[in-house]
């Protein structure tokens, strides 16, 4: 079995960081734990991003209001 962990907390995971459910970590064995691949997990999501040694602000455009179906957004600015 391939066991993801967040490479933040340990949160076992699946490949894209999403917590896998209790039934699913219950199913995991320790020898799986210490052979699982570390991910960005989506538990720590905002310890992550806090801990980015330098933050990028960027303005966001008209067509990324447009993409993200928001003109409101446009002139944001947005943390990455």
């Amino acid at each position: 079995m391939k066991v993801y962990r967040c490479g933040y907390c340990g949160q076992p995971t699946n490949s894209d960081g999403v917590p896998l459910s209790l039934d699913e970590c219950n199913a995991i064995t320790e020898d799986d734990l210490k052979e699982a691949t570390l991910v960005h997990g989506m538990c720590c999501a905002k310890e992550w991003c806090d801990n980015i040694p330098e933050k990028r602000i960027i303005n966001v455009t008209r067509d990324m209001a447009i993409d993200a179906g928001d003109l409101s957004l446009e002139g944001e600015e947005w943390i990455w």
